[in-house]
C-alpha cells in the first residue's frame, strides 16, 4: 500500500520527526539511501516502511509512504505529526537542523572517495536513535542535513489543511468549478465547453430541460382528451340511437304507441349543417390522406366535414410564446366506434390516431 502525505515544513525537520516517530512506534533496522531521500525500517509486527521524502515546492514536504500493513501508516501519521509539533516548539532544536553552516569553515573538497583501510568494517544500518549523532540539545542529526531557510507557518500533519495526495485529486474530481466559457456535463459532472450539446469527457449529448416539459403538456392534454372523448361520446351515440328506433318493426307495444302530440316540426327551427362530426364517417383512406403540418381547413377538405373539438390548451414555448393545442375527433367507418382524432399545434397537425377504420 502507498499513500502521499503533503505538508507545510522543511524537509529536514521533516527527516528528523520522522526518525523520532520511528522510535516512538517500534521502527527499527533504520536505513537511509546515499542521497538522504528515502528512510526505510522494519516494524517487528506490521512488517516494513519505506518514506521517500519530495520538494513540491518551497516551504513544503511531501512524503510518499509504502507499507505492507495499512495499520503501519495510521501509526506513523500520528506519531510524526507529534514528533513535528516537538522539534519546531523547541527553538533550540530547531535552528539546530535549520542553521545554515558558519561562513569560516573550509571550502568542500572535490567529492572523491576516501581511501578505505583494509581492516576497515562495512557501514552498520541505525537500528534506533541512539546510534545517530546528537546536537548539543540532544537531538539527533540525520547524516544529510545541512543549511535550510527559516521556517515558514506549520500545519500539524492531522489538521484539515493537510490532505492526502489522493483526497486532493478526489476534491478535484467531485467538485469541479466551470467558468464563464464552460458548464458542468449533466451525466458525468465535469465541466465542458458552454456552447456544446457532446461532452468531450463522457461523449453524452446534454439533454434539454424544454422537451420535457412540452412533451408532459402534450400527454397531459392527450389523455384529457381521450377522457373527454369516452365520456362524450356515448351520450352522442346514445342521442342517435333514439332517433333511429322509430322505423324499427320489432319494437314493443309500449314503444310504438306512445306518440307526443306537441313533438311537432317547429317551422321556426333550421336544419343542421349536413357536413359534421356527427355526419361525416371518416374512411381510412381519407385518413392516410392526412399528414403532419397541414392546417385545420385542409383536414376539413379531406374528411368531408368539421371536427367535435374535444379540448384545448395553451401554453409557452421555449422563448415565451403562447402556443394552442387542439384535439378534434370524427367517427369512422368500419367497427364498431371506428373514430379518428387528430391533433393541432399552432393550427397545423402534428399527431394523429384512429381505431376501426376500413
Amino acid at each position: 500500500m502507498k499513500q502521499a502525505l503533503t505538508a507545510k515544513g522543511q524537509v529536514d525537520v521533516w527527516k528528523h520527526a520522522t526518525l523520532q516517530a520511528f522510535q516512538t512506534i517500534g521502527v527499527g533496522d533504520v536505513h537511509t539511501d546515499d542521497a538522504g531521500s528515502r528512510l526505510s525500517g522494519m516494524h517487528p509486527e506490521l512488517g516494513p516502511i519505506n518514506i521517500d521524502y519530495l520538494i513540491p515546492e518551497e516551504g513544503k514536504t511531501r512524503m510518499e509512504i509504502q507499507v505492507e500493513n495499512p495499520d503501519l501508516i495510521q501509526h506513523f501519521k500520528g506519531a510524526v505529526a507529534g514528533a513535528f509539533r516537538s522539534i519546531m516548539a523547541n527553538p533550540a532544536a530547531l535552528q539546530a537542523i535549520t542553521q545554515p553552516a558558519p561562513a569560516d569553515e573550509p571550502e568542500a573538497q572535490p567529492d572523491t572517495a576516501p581511501e578505505v583501510p583494509a581492516d576497515a568494517q562495512p557501514a552498520q544500518p541505525v537500528n534506533n536513535l541512539s546510534d545517530l549523532p546528537k546536537s548539543e540539545e540532544g537531538l539527533p542529526i540525520s547524516p544529510e542535513a545541512g543549511a535550510m531557510v527559516e521556517p515558514t507557518e506549520v500545519i500539524p500533519v492531522d489538521a484539515p489543511e493537510v490532505q492526502t495526495a489522493a483526497e486532493e485529486q478526489d476534491k478535484q474530481e467531485n467538485n469541479p468549478e466551470p467558468d464563464d466559457n464552460t458548464k458542468l456535463c449533466k451525466h458525468c459532472h465535469k465541466p465542458m465547453p458552454k456552447n456544446n450539446d457532446i461532452c468531450p469527457n463522457c461523449h453524452k449529448k446534454q439533454k434539454s430541460n424544454v422537451l420535457p416539459i412540452v412533451l408532459g403538456i402534450v400527454g397531459g392534454v392527450i389523455v384529457l382528451g381521450l377522457l373527454a372523448f369516452f365520456v362524450l361520446r356515448p351520450m352522442l351515440s346514445g342521442g342517435n340511437n333514439n332517433g333511429s328506433n322509430s322505423g324499427g318493426g320489432t319494437a314493443s307495444p309500449s314503444t310504438s304507441a306512445s306518440v307526443n302530440p306537441s313533438a311537432t316540426t317547429d317551422p321556426n327551427a333550421t336544419a343542421a349543417p349536413s357536413a359534421t362530426a356527427a355526419t361525416v364517417k371518416v374512411s381510412n383512406a381519407q385518413y392516410e390522406q392526412v399528414q403532419n403540418g397541414m392546417t385545420y381547413e385542409q383536414v376539413v377538405g379531406i374528411m368531408g366535414g368539421e371536427g367535435q373539438q374535444l379540448s384545448e390548451s395553451t401554453y409557452n414555448d421555449s422563448n415565451g410564446n403562447p402556443v394552442t393545442l387542439k384535439i378534434y375527433y370524427w367517427e369512422g367507418q368500419g367497427e364498431t366506434g371506428a373514430n379518428v382524432s387528430i391533433t393541432f399545434q399552432g393550427d397545423v397537425v402534428t399527431t394523429k390516431s384512429s381505431y376501426g377504420l376500413q
